[in-house]
């Protein structure tokens, strides 16, 4: 269980899955790149739960709602999310396997959302099974890709270059 203290007098409680705010402002410190990824994408979101996780609980609701931007994005094409690359055998291989991208366009083209740093090793699995593919990022960043793929950053300021390159490798 974890307890906060709010700015103005009140306190929230949060255990397991449950979470219970009561009186003050509620106000606690969100990073102002999460507040803008929010507004962006116009998602009706309370970051607060997440918040009291500490840092894990502001990086996991950053990736989910970059995700759910690039969902938004991405909805003037049929996407899979999260679809089966490979059958995952990571735990009887006794290591990692990254088997499932983050959304499938059209059955053809892979796009992996990263909010921090970009394992260049997924990135490569996925490329086997989808030889065009692209790494997006909501502000900046950057990461090693093999030929085919393609990293656009800024993603949530400017997303007229990935829309141009998704549709000429679909050939639309």
């Amino acid at each position: 269980m974890k307890i906060v203290r709010l700015r103005g007098g009140g306190f929230a409680v949060k255990h397991g899955g449950l979470f219970y705010a009561e009186g003050g402002t509620g106000d606690l410190a969100v990073p102002q790149r999460v507040l803008e990824l929010i507004k962006a994408c116009g998602l009706d979101l309370d970051p607060t739960p997440y918040v009291l996780e500490g840092r894990l609980g502001v990086n996991r609701l950053l990736g989910e709602a970059f995700e759910e931007c690039v969902a938004k994005t991405l909805s003037g094409y049929k996407v899979e999310r999260h679809k089966k690359a490979f059958e995952p055998i990571g735990r009887i291989a006794g290591r990692r396997v990254h088997s499932f991208p983050d959304f499938v366009v059209e059955g053809k083209i892979a796009v992996e959302a990263k909010v921090g740093d970009c394992d260049e090793a997924q990135v490569l699995e996925y490329a086997k099974k989808f030889p065009v593919g692209a790494v997006v990022f909501p502000f900046s960043g950057f990461c090693r890709v093999p030929r085919g793929w393609r990293v656009f950053p800024w993603l949530v300021k400017d997303p007229k270059p990935f829309h141009d390159w998704l549709r000429i490798s679909l050939g639309k």
